[in-house]
């Protein structure tokens, strides 16, 4: 994780953000309960990785790793 490089972290810190505001929306403005948002926000950032990840060159695992930090 502190030896990734700058573009990694980048991509993987995007993915991280458009997830967990997902994940933090749903639980505030609709009545679905944590565990749910916090599924939806896990597969979002795992498809999210999925499609990026060709383009930047990085695993998958790479790119949803910081996201579960």
């Amino acid at each position: 994780m502190f030896n990734s490089p700058v573009r990694l972290a980048a991509t993987a810190a995007g993915i991280g953000a458009i997830a967990n505001t997902l994940r933090l929306e749903m639980v505030d403005m609709t009545a679905i309960p944590p565990a749910g948002a916090a599924f939806v926000g896990a597969l979002t950032a795992g498809i999210l990785a999925s499609l990026i990840k060709s383009k930047v060159g990085y695993p998958r695992i790479s790119l949803t790793e910081f996201h579960l930090l």
